[in-house]
């Protein structure tokens, strides 16, 4: 757990924050949970909620990536799209967790470039059970 008095005040205030994700949202989350392990991210212990936009220009996402479990936390107003766009490069930063060391436009790097890697293959595999489930008359 982080021993900064910043970080602690930040943290407290997205806990404040928290609110229950629409079922939508939730099924998204998992999508991209579950999507990040098929793409090989190894996650140490993390929670991931869901909190209330308080301003305009707030992160979509952020990671608390010093903290034990690692603490995620995302905005409830994002579509099912954003959230899983948001959850994938949040689980990199989780992912790269464990590497105090690693300077933080490097982590910002490798969270944009898995989520783009993660987005181009969740597509594929999408397509590719579209076309299956056209040609086995499923659809």
């Amino acid at each position: 757990m982080s021993t900064n008095p910043i970080d602690q005040d930040l943290s407290r205030w997205y806990q404040s924050r928290r609110v229950r994700p629409t079922a939508a949202q939730d099924r998204a989350a998992r999508l991209a949970i579950e999507w990040s392990r098929t793409m090989g991210l190894r996650l140490p212990p993390y929670r991931l909620e869901f909190v209330r936009r308080e301003y305009p220009d707030d992160a979509r996402g952020h990671c608390f990536h010093f903290r034990r479990p690692v603490a995620v936390y995302v905005l409830a107003d994002l579509t099912p799209e954003q959230v899983v766009e948001t959850v994938l490069h949040e689980l990199q930063h989780v992912a790269d967790s464990g590497d105090a060391e690693m300077p933080p436009d490097e982590r910002e790097e490798r969270a944009e470039a898995f989520t783009l890697r993660a987005l181009a293959a969740l597509a594929e595999h999408q397509a590719r059970w579209a076309a299956f489930e056209a040609r086995a008359g499923l659809r």
